[in-house]
C-alpha cells in the first residue's frame, strides 16, 4: 500500500508540473525506474528486436571486435532469442514466451538499472537503462520527455540518424563521397521529396493551424528533440567514448541537427510507404498485350493480370469499401507515350570520374538499407470471444530488414500525458512509432494503397516557336507557364579507401503544378513531360500527429478514438489494434479521389484535365472494430478496394492464407487461444513455402501419378506438402533443411512450370535471371516468387508478391473446375500453346528440371538432389542460400542468421 501511494503521488506530483521545456520552475523529482503506474499489460506485453538496441560502436569497441570478435553489450543479445523460436518444440505455452521474447512493461524491473543518465541538469528528464540497453525515458513535460529522445537516440543511432537526413536531404554523395550510386540515390529521392529549406520548415509551421494542439505540441518537441540530439553531439566533441567509429570511415565529425532535418527523416517513410507512380509499366504491359491479342482482348488480358478488384483476393476486413473503380473510361484522360518502357530523356547523368570502379563495403552496404523496402510485416489479433483469458490477444510486427545497427530502435517514453513503449524511427523518436500504451497496443504492415499518379503534361513555347525535346514550358488550363526550377548542389570528397574523384554535383529539377518532372519523352510524335504527382508531398510531419495522439491517454481511450487518430496519418498503412476488450483495424493514408472517369492504372494527362477531387474521408477507408480476428500480411484490405497501379499481388493466393491455415489448426487443437497459439501459427506459417503450399497440390492432381524419375520426384513432393511445404531444418546446426531434396526440385521446377504455362504469351517481351534461375516476365512487373532469397538480397522477407495466383488460377481452369475469376479466353488459349498441350508441357518442364538437378548435384539419385541451379552458381546448401545476412549500416556487422519470414520488430500482447 505504501509503495501504491507513493507512486500514486509521484503521478500527482508529475501531472501538476507545467507544460514547459528547459529550466521548469518547479523542482522535479524523478519518478524510480520502477515507475508503472499505468501499466496495464501487468507483464503480458513482450517484444524482440534483433539484433538488438545498442547501436554505438566507438574506437575502443571497435579495436575490441576486431581483435576479438566481442560486440558492445546491447547490440547482438537478442538476435539468438529471435532465431531459437524457429525450433521450439511445437508445444509452446505462455511460460515460454520469456525464452523468445523481452519484457516490454513500462520502466526497468527492480535490480536491472544499468546506468542512470540526466543528459542536462537544466532539463528535467532522466533514462534509466535496463538489462537491454532500452532507454526508458521520463520526463517532467512532453518537452523536456522529447529532450531525453533525442539524446537517446544520439546515443543508440547518431551515424545512422546522420545517413539518414543526408539521404533524405539528397546530400549522401556529399557525407559518405563520391559514387554514381550515391549520386542516383540522391537524385531518386529529390526527385520524390526535393524540398527548399523554406518548404522543409513550412510544413512543420502548417501543423498547428491544421491540427491545432497536437500540431503545436509535435513542433515544440521537435525543437526539443533536435537539442537533446545536438547536446549529445556537443558532448561527443570532447569525450571519443560518445563518438561512433563510423565518422572516421567517412572522414567526418557529427553536425548539429536542425527540426528541418526531422522532417527530411521522415521524408524517406514519405517515400516508401506510399504506392502506386508506376503507370508507365502498366501502360508498356497493356501496349503488349494488346500488340499480340489486339486491342480489346489485350485490354481483357491486361485487367486479368492487373487484379485491381479481384473478387477472390483474400482480404483483412470482410466489409465492403469501394475505391476506384472507374465509371465509363473516358480514352480522352488517358495519355499513353508513344513508348512507355524507353528511359526518359532529361534525366540527370552520373557525372562522377570512376563510376565503373568497384564500391567500398560501408558504400554498398548503406545502398542496400537504404534502398530496401518492408514487405514480412505482418499481424494476427483474435477477439476475446476466441480467446481462454477472454482477453483479445494480439501478435503483430512491422518488417523492415535485418540490419547493424537495426533500422527501428525501441524506447520507453513518459511524461504528464503521455505513456508509451515500443520502437520508433531514428530521426523521429520522440513518439513511438510501433508499440502500446497504458492499455492498448498497436501495430502496422504496408497498406499499398495508390498515393502517386503519373502525369502526362502537354508543352508549348511561350514565344511560339517549335518546342524543344525537353521545354521546360506547359501548358495549364490552357495558359503556357515555364517550369519552376530548383537546383541542390553537393561536393563529393572522395573518403579513405574509396572510389571516384572529388566532384561537384548538381541536381536540376523541375516541378509543375502537379508535382516533380521525372522527364521528357514523347506522345504522338510530340514532346511531352513525366509528372509524378504524390499526395504526401510537403505532408511529410503530419503522421508524427497521428502518433503522438496514440501515446496520449485523454486522446486515444478505445478502437474508436484509435481509428479516429489515424487520420493524420499520412502514409499508406494498416493499423491494428488491441486493448482489454477490443481489437480494431483501420487504413491510413492521404488517398486521393480520382476522376471517376479516368483509367487509374494509366497515365493521365496532367494539366487540370484529370485532377484529383479531394482526399478520401476518413470514414471511407477501410476499418473494422471487433471482428473474431484480424490478419494482415500486406494483403488486400477489403473488398471492393482496388489495388494500386504497382501492385499486382492481389489475387487469389496470398500469404496470408498461410496465417489463415495455421490459425484453423491451432483452432483445431485448442477451444480457446493463448498467446502462445498465436505465435505458433505466425510462427509456422513463417517458415512455410507459399509456391509449394499452394501452386503444387493443384499441379499434382492436374499431372496425375507418375512413373520413374519424376515419379520419385513427385512422392517426395508430396511428402513435402503434407508436413507443411516448410523452409527449416530440425536443429540449428543441421546443415540441410529437413526436405532438402523436395525443396531443390521444388526451386528449380517452379520457374519452369511458370514458363511452360506462359511463354507463349509473355517470352517475346523477355525473360529476366537471377542465379541461373528465370525470376521474371521483363513485361509484367512482379517475380515469379519471392522465395526467402529469389531476388539475391538476402533481407528475409519472403512471398509478397508472385505468379502464385496466376498459376493456381490457370491449373484450375485446365482441370475443369469452375472458379470466380477465371483468366479469359484469348489469355486460356494460349496456355502451353494450347491448353491441350498443357499436360505435356509441364511434365517437360519436370523433366528439364531433373536434367538440371542431376547436372548441378553430380548425381542422378533424386534423393540426393539437395541444391538447385542458384545454390551451385553461389556454392552453397539451400540452407545456406536462403540465410538472412545483416546489412551493415554501421562499422560492426552481425552474425547471419536462419530464414524466417517474419517482422523484424514483433510485440507479443494482451491487456487486463
Amino acid at each position: 500500500m505504501r509503495r501504491t501511494a507513493l507512486l500514486l503521488s509521484l503521478g500527482v506530483m508529475a501531472a501538476l508540473l507545467p507544460e514547459a521545456g528547459a529550466g521548469a520552475a518547479t523542482a522535479w523529482t524523478p519518478p524510480p525506474p520502477t515507475y508503472r503506474l499505468h501499466d496495464g499489460s501487468h507483464g503480458r506485453a513482450l517484444q524482440i528486436l534483433p539484433a538488438g538496441e545498442n547501436g554505438l560502436v566507438n574506437a575502443a569497441d571497435l579495436v575490441q571486435f576486431e581483435t576479438a570478435g566481442v560486440r558492445p553489450a546491447g547490440s547482438v543479445d537478442q538476435q539468438q532469442p529471435y532465431t531459437s523460436l524457429l525450433f521450439h518444440d511445437r508445444h509452446l505455452t505462455n511460460a515460454d514466451l520469456s525464452r523468445y521474447f523481452v519484457d516490454n512493461s513500462f520502466g526497468v524491473p527492480a535490480g536491472q538499472v544499468q546506468r542512470t543518465e540526466r543528459p542536462n541538469p537544466d532539463v528535467d528528464v532522466v533514462i534509466y537503462r535496463g538489462p537491454h540497453d532500452i532507454p526508458h525515458i521520463y520526463g517532467a513535460t512532453l518537452s523536456s520527455m522529447a529532450f531525453g529522445a533525442g539524446y537517446a537516440a544520439a546515443e543508440d543511432r547518431l551515424f545512422f540518424m546522420d545517413v539518414l537526413r543526408h539521404y533524405g536531404e539528397g546530400e549522401l554523395a556529399e557525407f559518405i563521397g563520391p559514387s554514381c550510386e550515391f549520386e542516383d540515390m540522391d537524385h531518386d529521392q529529390l526527385l520524390a521529396a526535393g524540398y527548399s529549406r523554406a518548404q522543409l520548415s513550412a510544413q512543420l509551421a502548417a501543423l498547428p493551424a491544421e491540427y491545432g494542439r497536437s500540431g503545436s505540441d509535435v513542433v515544440t518537441m521537435i525543437d526539443a528533440y533536435v537539442a537533446g540530439i545536438n547536446r549529445y553531439i556537443a558532448q561527443s566533441r570532447t569525450d571519443p567514448s560518445l563518438l561512433p567509429a563510423d565518422y572516421a570511415a567517412v572522414d567526418n565529425v557529427p553536425q548539429d541537427w536542425t527540426a528541418d532535418d526531422v522532417v527530411a527523416t521522415a521524408s524517406l517513410i514519405g517515400t516508401e510507404a506510399t504506392a502506386g507512380g508506376t503507370e508507365l509499366a502498366a501502360a508498356g504491359l497493356l501496349r503488349y498485350l494488346q500488340k499480340r491479342l489486339g486491342n480489346t482482348a489485350g485490354r481483357r488480358a491486361f485487367d486479368a493480370f492487373k487484379s485491381d478488384n479481384d473478387p477472390t483476393a483474400p482480404t483483412t476486413t470482410d466489409k465492403v469499401f469501394a475505391l476506384g473503380e472507374p465509371r465509363h473510361v473516358r480514352r480522352s484522360l488517358t495519355a499513353v507515350p508513344d513508348h512507355p518502357l524507353a528511359p526518359l530523356r532529361g534525366t540527370p547523368t552520373d557525372t562522377t570520374n570512376g563510376c565503373d570502379l568497384s564500391k567500398t563495403s560501408l558504400q554498398t552496404n548503406l545502398a542496400g538499407l537504404l534502398r530496401a523496402g518492408s514487405g514480412a510485416s505482418n499481424g494476427l489479433l483474435v477477439s476475446r470471444k476466441l480467446s481462454r483469458d477472454g482477453r483479445p490477444l494480439a501478435v503483430f510486427g512491422p518488417e523492415l530488414g535485418y540490419y547493424a545497427p537495426q533500422v527501428l530502435m525501441e524506447e520507453d517514453l513518459h511524461a504528464p500525458g503521455y505513456d508509451a513503449a515500443g520502437s520508433a524511427f531514428p530521426g523521429a523518436s520522440f513518439v513511438v512509432a510501433i508499440g502500446r500504451g497504458r492499455s492498448f497496443a498497436w501495430s502496422a504492415t504496408t497498406a499499398s494503397t495508390d498515393q502517386n499518379d503519373i502525369r502526362v503534361e502537354r508543352l508549348c513555347n511561350p514565344t511560339g516557336g517549335d518546342i524543344g525535346a525537353t521545354q521546360t514550358d506547359y501548358l495549364f488550363q490552357h495558359t503556357c507557364r515555364p517550369m519552376v526550377a530548383r537546383d541542390f548542389d553537393e561536393v563529393g570528397i572522395t573518403k579513405v579507401g574509396g572510389p571516384g574523384a572529388p566532384v561537384a554535383i548538381n541536381h536540376r529539377l523541375y516541378f509543375t503544378r502537379d508535382g516533380v518532372v521525372d522527364g521528357w519523352t514523347r506522345l504522338h510524335g510530340r514532346p511531352v513531360a513525366i509528372v509524378t504527382q504524390r499526395s504526401t508531398f510537403m505532408h511529410e510531419a503530419d503522421s508524427l500527429v497521428g502518433l503522438l495522439r496514440w501515446g496520449q491517454p485523454a486522446l486515444t481511450h478505445g478502437p474508436r478514438s484509435f481509428i479516429r487518430n489515424a487520420a493524420p496519418i499520412s502514409y499508406s498503412f494498416n493499423w491494428m489494434y488491441v486493448g482489454p476488450r477490443h481489437i480494431a483495424y483501420v487504413v491510413s493514408g492521404r488517398d486521393p479521389r480520382r476522376d471517376p472517369h479516368a483509367d487509374p492504372d494509366l497515365p493521365t494527362w496532367g494539366s487540370g484535365q484529370a485532377a484529383w477531387r479531394g482526399l478520401l474521408p476518413a470514414a471511407d477507408h477501410p476499418h473494422q472494430i471487433d471482428p473474431p480476428f484480424l490478419m494482415s500480411w500486406n494483403n488486400k484490405p477489403a473488398p471492393g478496394f482496388i489495388a494500386s497501379d504497382d501492385m499486382y499481388g492481389w489475387g487469389p493466393v496470398h500469404r496470408v492464407q498461410l496465417i489463415q491455415r495455421q490459425l484453423r489448426i491451432q483452432r483445431a487443437h485448442h477451444r480457446r487461444l493463448t498467446r502462445a497459439n498465436l505465435v505458433a501459427a505466425v510462427e509456422e506459417a513463417g517458415s512455410e513455402d507459399l509456391t509449394g503450399v499452394s501452386v503444387l497440390p493443384p499441379l499434382l492432381r492436374y499431372l496425375g501419378r507418375t512413373g520413374g524419375r519424376l515419379g520419385a520426384m513427385t512422392s517426395l513432393l508430396r511428402a513435402w506438402v503434407r508436413t507443411g511445404a516448410h523452409r527449416r531444418s530440425r536443429h540449428p546446426h543441421d546443415r540441410q533443411y529437413t526436405h532438402a531434396p523436395a525443396i531443390a526440385i521444388w526451386d528449380q521446377a517452379y520457374p519452369l512450370v511458370v514458363r511452360a504455362l506462359f511463354d507463349k504469351l509473355f517470352a517475346a517481351g523477355g525473360t529476366s535471371y537471377v542465379d541461373g534461375l528465370a525470376s521474371a516476365y521483363r513485361v509484367l512487373p512482379m517475380e515469379f516468387a519471392l522465395t526467402p532469397n529469389g531476388d539475391g538480397t538476402h533481407h528475409g522477407d519472403g512471398y509478397y508478391v508472385g505468379w502464385e495466383g496466376y498459376v493456381v488460377r490457370a491449373l484450375r481452369q485446365l482441370s475443369g473446375e469452375h472458379i470466380k475469376d477465371p483468366f479469359p479466353v484469348a489469355v486460356y488459349k494460349r496456355l502451353c500453346g494450347g491448353p491441350s498441350r498443357c499436360h505435356a508441357a509441364l511434365r517437360r518442364a519436370l523433366a528439364e528440371a531433373a536434367i538440371q538437378l542431376a547436372a548441378v548435384n553430380h548425381t542422378p539419385k533424386v534423393s540426393r538432389w539437395t541444391g538447385d541451379s542458384a545454390t551451385a552458381a553461389q556454392h552453397t546448401t539451400m540452407r545456406g542460400y536462403d540465410r538472412i545476412v545483416y546489412t551493415a549500416a554501421g562499422i560492426v556487422s552481425e552474425p547471419d542468421m536462419e530464414w524466417i519470414n517474419r517482422p523484424t520488430y514483433q510485440q507479443v500482447v494482451e491487456f487486463r
